[in-house]
Order: C-alpha cells, then sequence, then structure tokens
C-alpha cells in the first residue's frame, strides 16, 4: 500500500491539524478542496492553507449534484435542511474517485468523533464509510485511536500510537496542537455550512418548492446574499443590507431579470422572474422602505439605474409604507 492519501481539506483547523499529522509521518497528501454553489467563504484562504501545508490541491465544487441530495437524502436532514450524511458520501465518493487519478491508496479527513450530532458519531462514521465504498481505508487522524484500527495501521503504513485520540465537542487539545504547528490560518468552526442557517436554509426551500428542473450555479450562490422577498409565485426581489452586498448583487446583474441601482443613498436590488413596471415598483418599494426617511423625503422622482438604462419613477407610484405593511409577508 502506497504513503500516499487524498485528504479532504475544508480549511478548517480540524482539516489542517490532520493534514499536518499526516505529513509528519511521512505521507505524501494530495489534497481535495469539495464547496457548494452557495459558500460565501473566499476560497483563497484554502489555497493559502494548501500552500502553507506544502500539498498539492485540487478544488471540486458540488452544484445540481447537492440540490438531488437535499430533495431526497437517504439519511434525512438535520435541523433545518442540513443532508450532513449523505453530503459526507457524497464528497468521500468523490475523494476515492480522486485517488485513482492521482494514485493515492486510502483517503483521510479531518473528522472528529462525537463534535458534530448528525455525521459524527461512531456508527454514523461507520456508515458513511461503509456507504463511500472506503471499508479500511478511510483514516480520521485525530481520532484514530478512538475508533477500529484500518488497513494503513495494520499494515504499518502509519503507526497507530502516534496518530490522535481525540473525541468530543472540546476543542481544547486541537487549539494546543495548533500551537505547537504553529497554525494561524483557518476558517472558523463559526462559518459553518449555510445549509444549517435558518434563514438561508429558509431561502433555499423556498426556491426547491418554487422551481423544478437543473438550477444554474449562480441562482444558488445569490442565495447567500441580501434580504429575499417573493412578491408573487414567479418573482423574487433581492435587496442588498450594505454597500459590501449591494456590490455583491450587482456581479449577478448579466443573470436577472432586472438590476436596480437608486441615484440616491439606498440599497440596490435585483428582480428575477418577470420584471414588468408592476414588479419594478414592488422592488422600488421595497429599496425606499430600506433608506433613510430624510433621503427618501429628498427626492421629487425616484431615478434608478436599470439593465436597460436610467427610468424615472414618479414619488406617488411608490408608497415605501405600504410595502412595509407586505414585508413580512413577502420575505423569505
Amino acid at each position: 500500500m502506497k504513503r500516499h492519501c487524498v485528504m479532504l481539506l475544508s480549511g478548517g483547523l480540524d482539516s489542517a491539524l490532520a493534514a499536518r499529522l499526516l505529513l509528519e509521518r511521512g505521507i505524501e497528501i494530495s489534497a481535495l478542496h469539495i464547496s457548494h454553489p452557495w459558500e460565501a467563504q473566499d476560497p483563497a484562504d484554502v489555497k493559502h492553507l494548501a500552500s502553507e501545508l506544502g500539498v498539492s490541491l485540487k478544488e471540486m465544487r458540488l452544484g445540481n449534484e447537492m440540490i438531488d441530495i437535499i430533495r431526497a437524502p437517504a439519511f434525512g436532514h438535520g435541523r433545518y435542511i442540513n443532508p450532513c450524511i449523505d453530503c459526507k458520501i457524497a464528497m468521500l465518493k468523490k475523494a476515492k474517485e480522486y485517488m485513482g487519478v492521482v494514485g493515492a491508496s486510502f483517503v483521510a479527513t479531518g473528522e472528529v468523533i462525537g463534535q458534530r450530532p448528525m455525521s459524527q458519531m461512531r456508527r454514523t462514521l461507520d456508515v458513511i464509510e461503509q456507504r463511500s465504498s472506503l471499508q479500511g481505508i478511510l483514516l480520521r487522524p485525530l481520532s484514530a485511536r478512538c475508533l477500529k484500527p484500518t488497513r494503513m495501521e495494520e499494515e504499518g503504513i502509519i503507526d497507530r500510537k502516534k496518530l490522535g485520540d481525540i473525541a468530543g465537542r472540546s476543542r481544547k487539545q486541537q487549539l494546543m496542537l495548533a500551537r505547537r504547528y504553529g497554525i494561524v490560518h483557518y476558517r472558523t468552526p463559526a462559518g459553518g455550512c449555510l445549509l444549517t442557517d435558518k434563514a438561508f436554509a429558509r431561502r433555499l426551500t423556498d426556491l426547491l418548492e418554487n422551481e423544478r428542473g437543473v438550477l444554474p450555479e449562480w441562482r444558488l450562490r445569490l442565495l447567500a446574499f441580501g434580504r429575499h422577498f417573493r412578491v408573487d409565485k414567479t418573482t423574487v426581489v433581492v435587496v442588498g443590507r450594505n454597500e459590501a452586498e449591494n456590490s455583491a448583487l450587482e456581479q449577478f446583474s448579466a443573470h436577472v431579470a432586472e438590476m436596480l441601482i437608486p441615484e440616491f443613498t439606498g440599497p440596490s436590488a435585483c428582480v428575477l422572474g418577470e420584471a414588468s413596471s408592476t414588479y419594478i415598483r414592488r422592488a422600488i418599494g421595497l429599496i425606499a422602505s430600506y433608506t433613510n426617511k430624510k433621503n427618501w423625503d429628498k427626492a421629487d422622482t425616484v431615478a434608478v439605474m436599470t439593465k436597460q438604462g436610467p427610468r424615472v419613477f414618479a414619488k406617488e407610484h411608490i408608497r415605501p409604507e405600504e410595502v412595509r405593511e407586505k414585508r413580512g409577508q413577502w420575505h423569505i
């Protein structure tokens, strides 16, 4: 058996520590980072971590394949819409395929037994290993001594005594190891998976209930930004929450039905679905409802920059007070 593995590198501390443990024992690592279309975190931090570790990095994205899993997970959802067990199996299957590409003989992860209630309990770890067809060749270095020996340990490829015995949700041992290895650049656990975020889960659920078939990646990415309002069955308005989100929304202008940038101090918004004057006025009403009253009162008319150029609406056609009453009804 080769001393070469595919390492699932999330960018978090646990996978970084697991990689360092293996590198310290002379194991060659081909790192694999798998992300979702809606992942808002900058992939540059994973690249930076791989560079610090001195390992090659392959990036993959689970798009509509992940949507299929969310729609009908074999092992169910967590608290919200997170199919953690099915997601982990899907990622490990990708890792197994990548083993053949790079000539590795096993897969390693940063999982810690007992750390996550849905996907990292002892019995669940065994199920994941079996369903991903990695029986005996899936190593969890941080918790290895709490689990049954793998083939790599039995064949002497790696010394079991020098692997970890971390268990539970406390991160005290990981932080001690981080100081020992000098690892300071990693994603914080608070970043988490957006599927476990209540607001994001609500938006994705709404999308899956109202739109069928293959979903474009940009539509999935857009879920991570702004306030979302379904103003009717086929039309959604997304309103920025701050300057950074206004800029982020404008990057989707080529895909959305209409992009509205007010020529007064207020948030940007995009319209998905039908972009008739009726829905544009509703979108402007939403913009106005989040605009400082002084800025709104200064405007004699409402000028917005659209994809087709500047448009001007009479203020009497925009009633932010009425929209405020409907925001709760429309809000996704």
